[in-house]
């Protein structure tokens, strides 16, 4: 789940191959990184290959200068906090069974950059930095740009983002991990605000929940 969230950040530093066409995705990112923040309702689907399962989450993003926080509601509440340092992941129990709330925090170094994607997807490095675009369609009013990873740390083997050059936006993101896994993030209803709200990107455990230790 955590990694998975994750790699909601990859698009905004991601380089670029010079054979490739890639000025609506950088006029795209530019909007985003420049944005006090921006906030938009999250559809994510994770479909697991060995499995055979799909789950749906519901929720909502909001980003702001490297900085990012998560809420899904359904089915199953959870919390993801980035305030520039440290990664705060809080997980609550299934809907009708009782249970703690638990918290984690992870704190960012260089050893352990592979696990923030989406830090460098919205950090304030050029967008040629961990990532070279190898591929660009178009489908309908949408094109889709595959990047694949330069650096070892990183643990996907591609991902794809999709964006409407005409209302300079992120429509999806979407990618594969290492089992193979498929996960979709779509989003809708995107804001963008010139000032960012500061308490959103600060984490405080709610009372009586439990830290597990990593």
């Amino acid at each position: 789940m955590v990694k998975c969230i994750f790699c909601f950040v990859l698009i905004f530093t991601m380089p670029l191959l010079a054979s490739v066409d890639i000025s609506a995705l950088e006029s795209v990112n530019q909007r985003y990184r420049q944005s006090g923040m921006v906030s938009m309702n999250l559809r994510q689907t994770v479909s697991s290959e060995l499995l055979g399962t799909e789950t749906i989450s519901l929720g909502k993003v909001y980003v702001a200068q490297g900085k990012f926080r998560l809420v899904l509601s359904e089915p199953t509440k959870s919390l993801i906090v980035f305030d520039g340092e440290k990664i705060w992941n809080e997980q609550h129990p299934p809907q009708g069974i009782k249970g703690e709330i638990q918290y984690t925090s992870t704190k960012i170094e260089k050893k352990n950059r592979g696990q923030l994607l989406i830090g460098q997807l919205m950090s304030k490095d050029p967008i040629t930095k961990s990532f070279k675009i190898s591929d660009v369609k178009k489908e309908s009013d949408l094109l889709k740009y595959t990047a694949i990873p330069t650096t070892s740390d990183l643990v996907i083997n591609q991902i794809v983002i999709s964006i409407n050059p005409k209302t300079k936006e992120i429509i999806a993101i979407q990618y594969k991990d290492e089992l193979a896994n498929l996960t979709k993030y779509e989003f809708s209803k995107v804001q963008f605000s010139k000032k960012s709200t500061a308490a959103l990107f600060k984490y405080q455990p709610p009372k009586n929940a439990k830290e597990v230790k990593l």
